[in-house]
């Protein structure tokens, strides 16, 4: 199942959403233009100072933190919020998508 995050178009912001039954925590903050972020799973610490990429797990290191957190922008653009609601999304998926995800941009140009 992916589900998409809603993201305000602000530099930084805090959230808390369900996802696969989980509640996390996101802590997302832009420095020197370069989007970063602190993930907590039921109010604890995890993993924090990640950088965000396009098309790269958010979650790369082992936790309790079950699936997959990941940024995707239409346009092959590095996560930035001027694009949050536009090209740039926040996902959630409990299996690995972005395979497909970049068979998919790639087939359609």
């Amino acid at each position: 199942m992916r589900q998409t995050i809603t993201l305000k178009q602000i530099p930084n912001q805090t959230l808390s959403t369900i996802v696969g039954g989980q509640v996390i925590n996101l802590n997302l903050y832009t420095a020197n233009k370069i989007l970063f972020c602190d993930l907590y799973l039921n109010k604890v610490l995890i993993q924090s100072g990640i950088k965000c990429n396009q098309g790269t797990y958010i979650n790369q290191y082992a936790s309790d933190f079950v699936g997959y957190l990941f940024f995707w922008d239409t346009l092959d653009l590095e996560p930035s919020y001027i694009n949050f609601g536009g090209t740039t999304t926040l996902n959630y998926s409990d299996t690995d998508l972005l395979e497909e995800l970049f068979l998919s941009q790639v087939a359609n140009g």
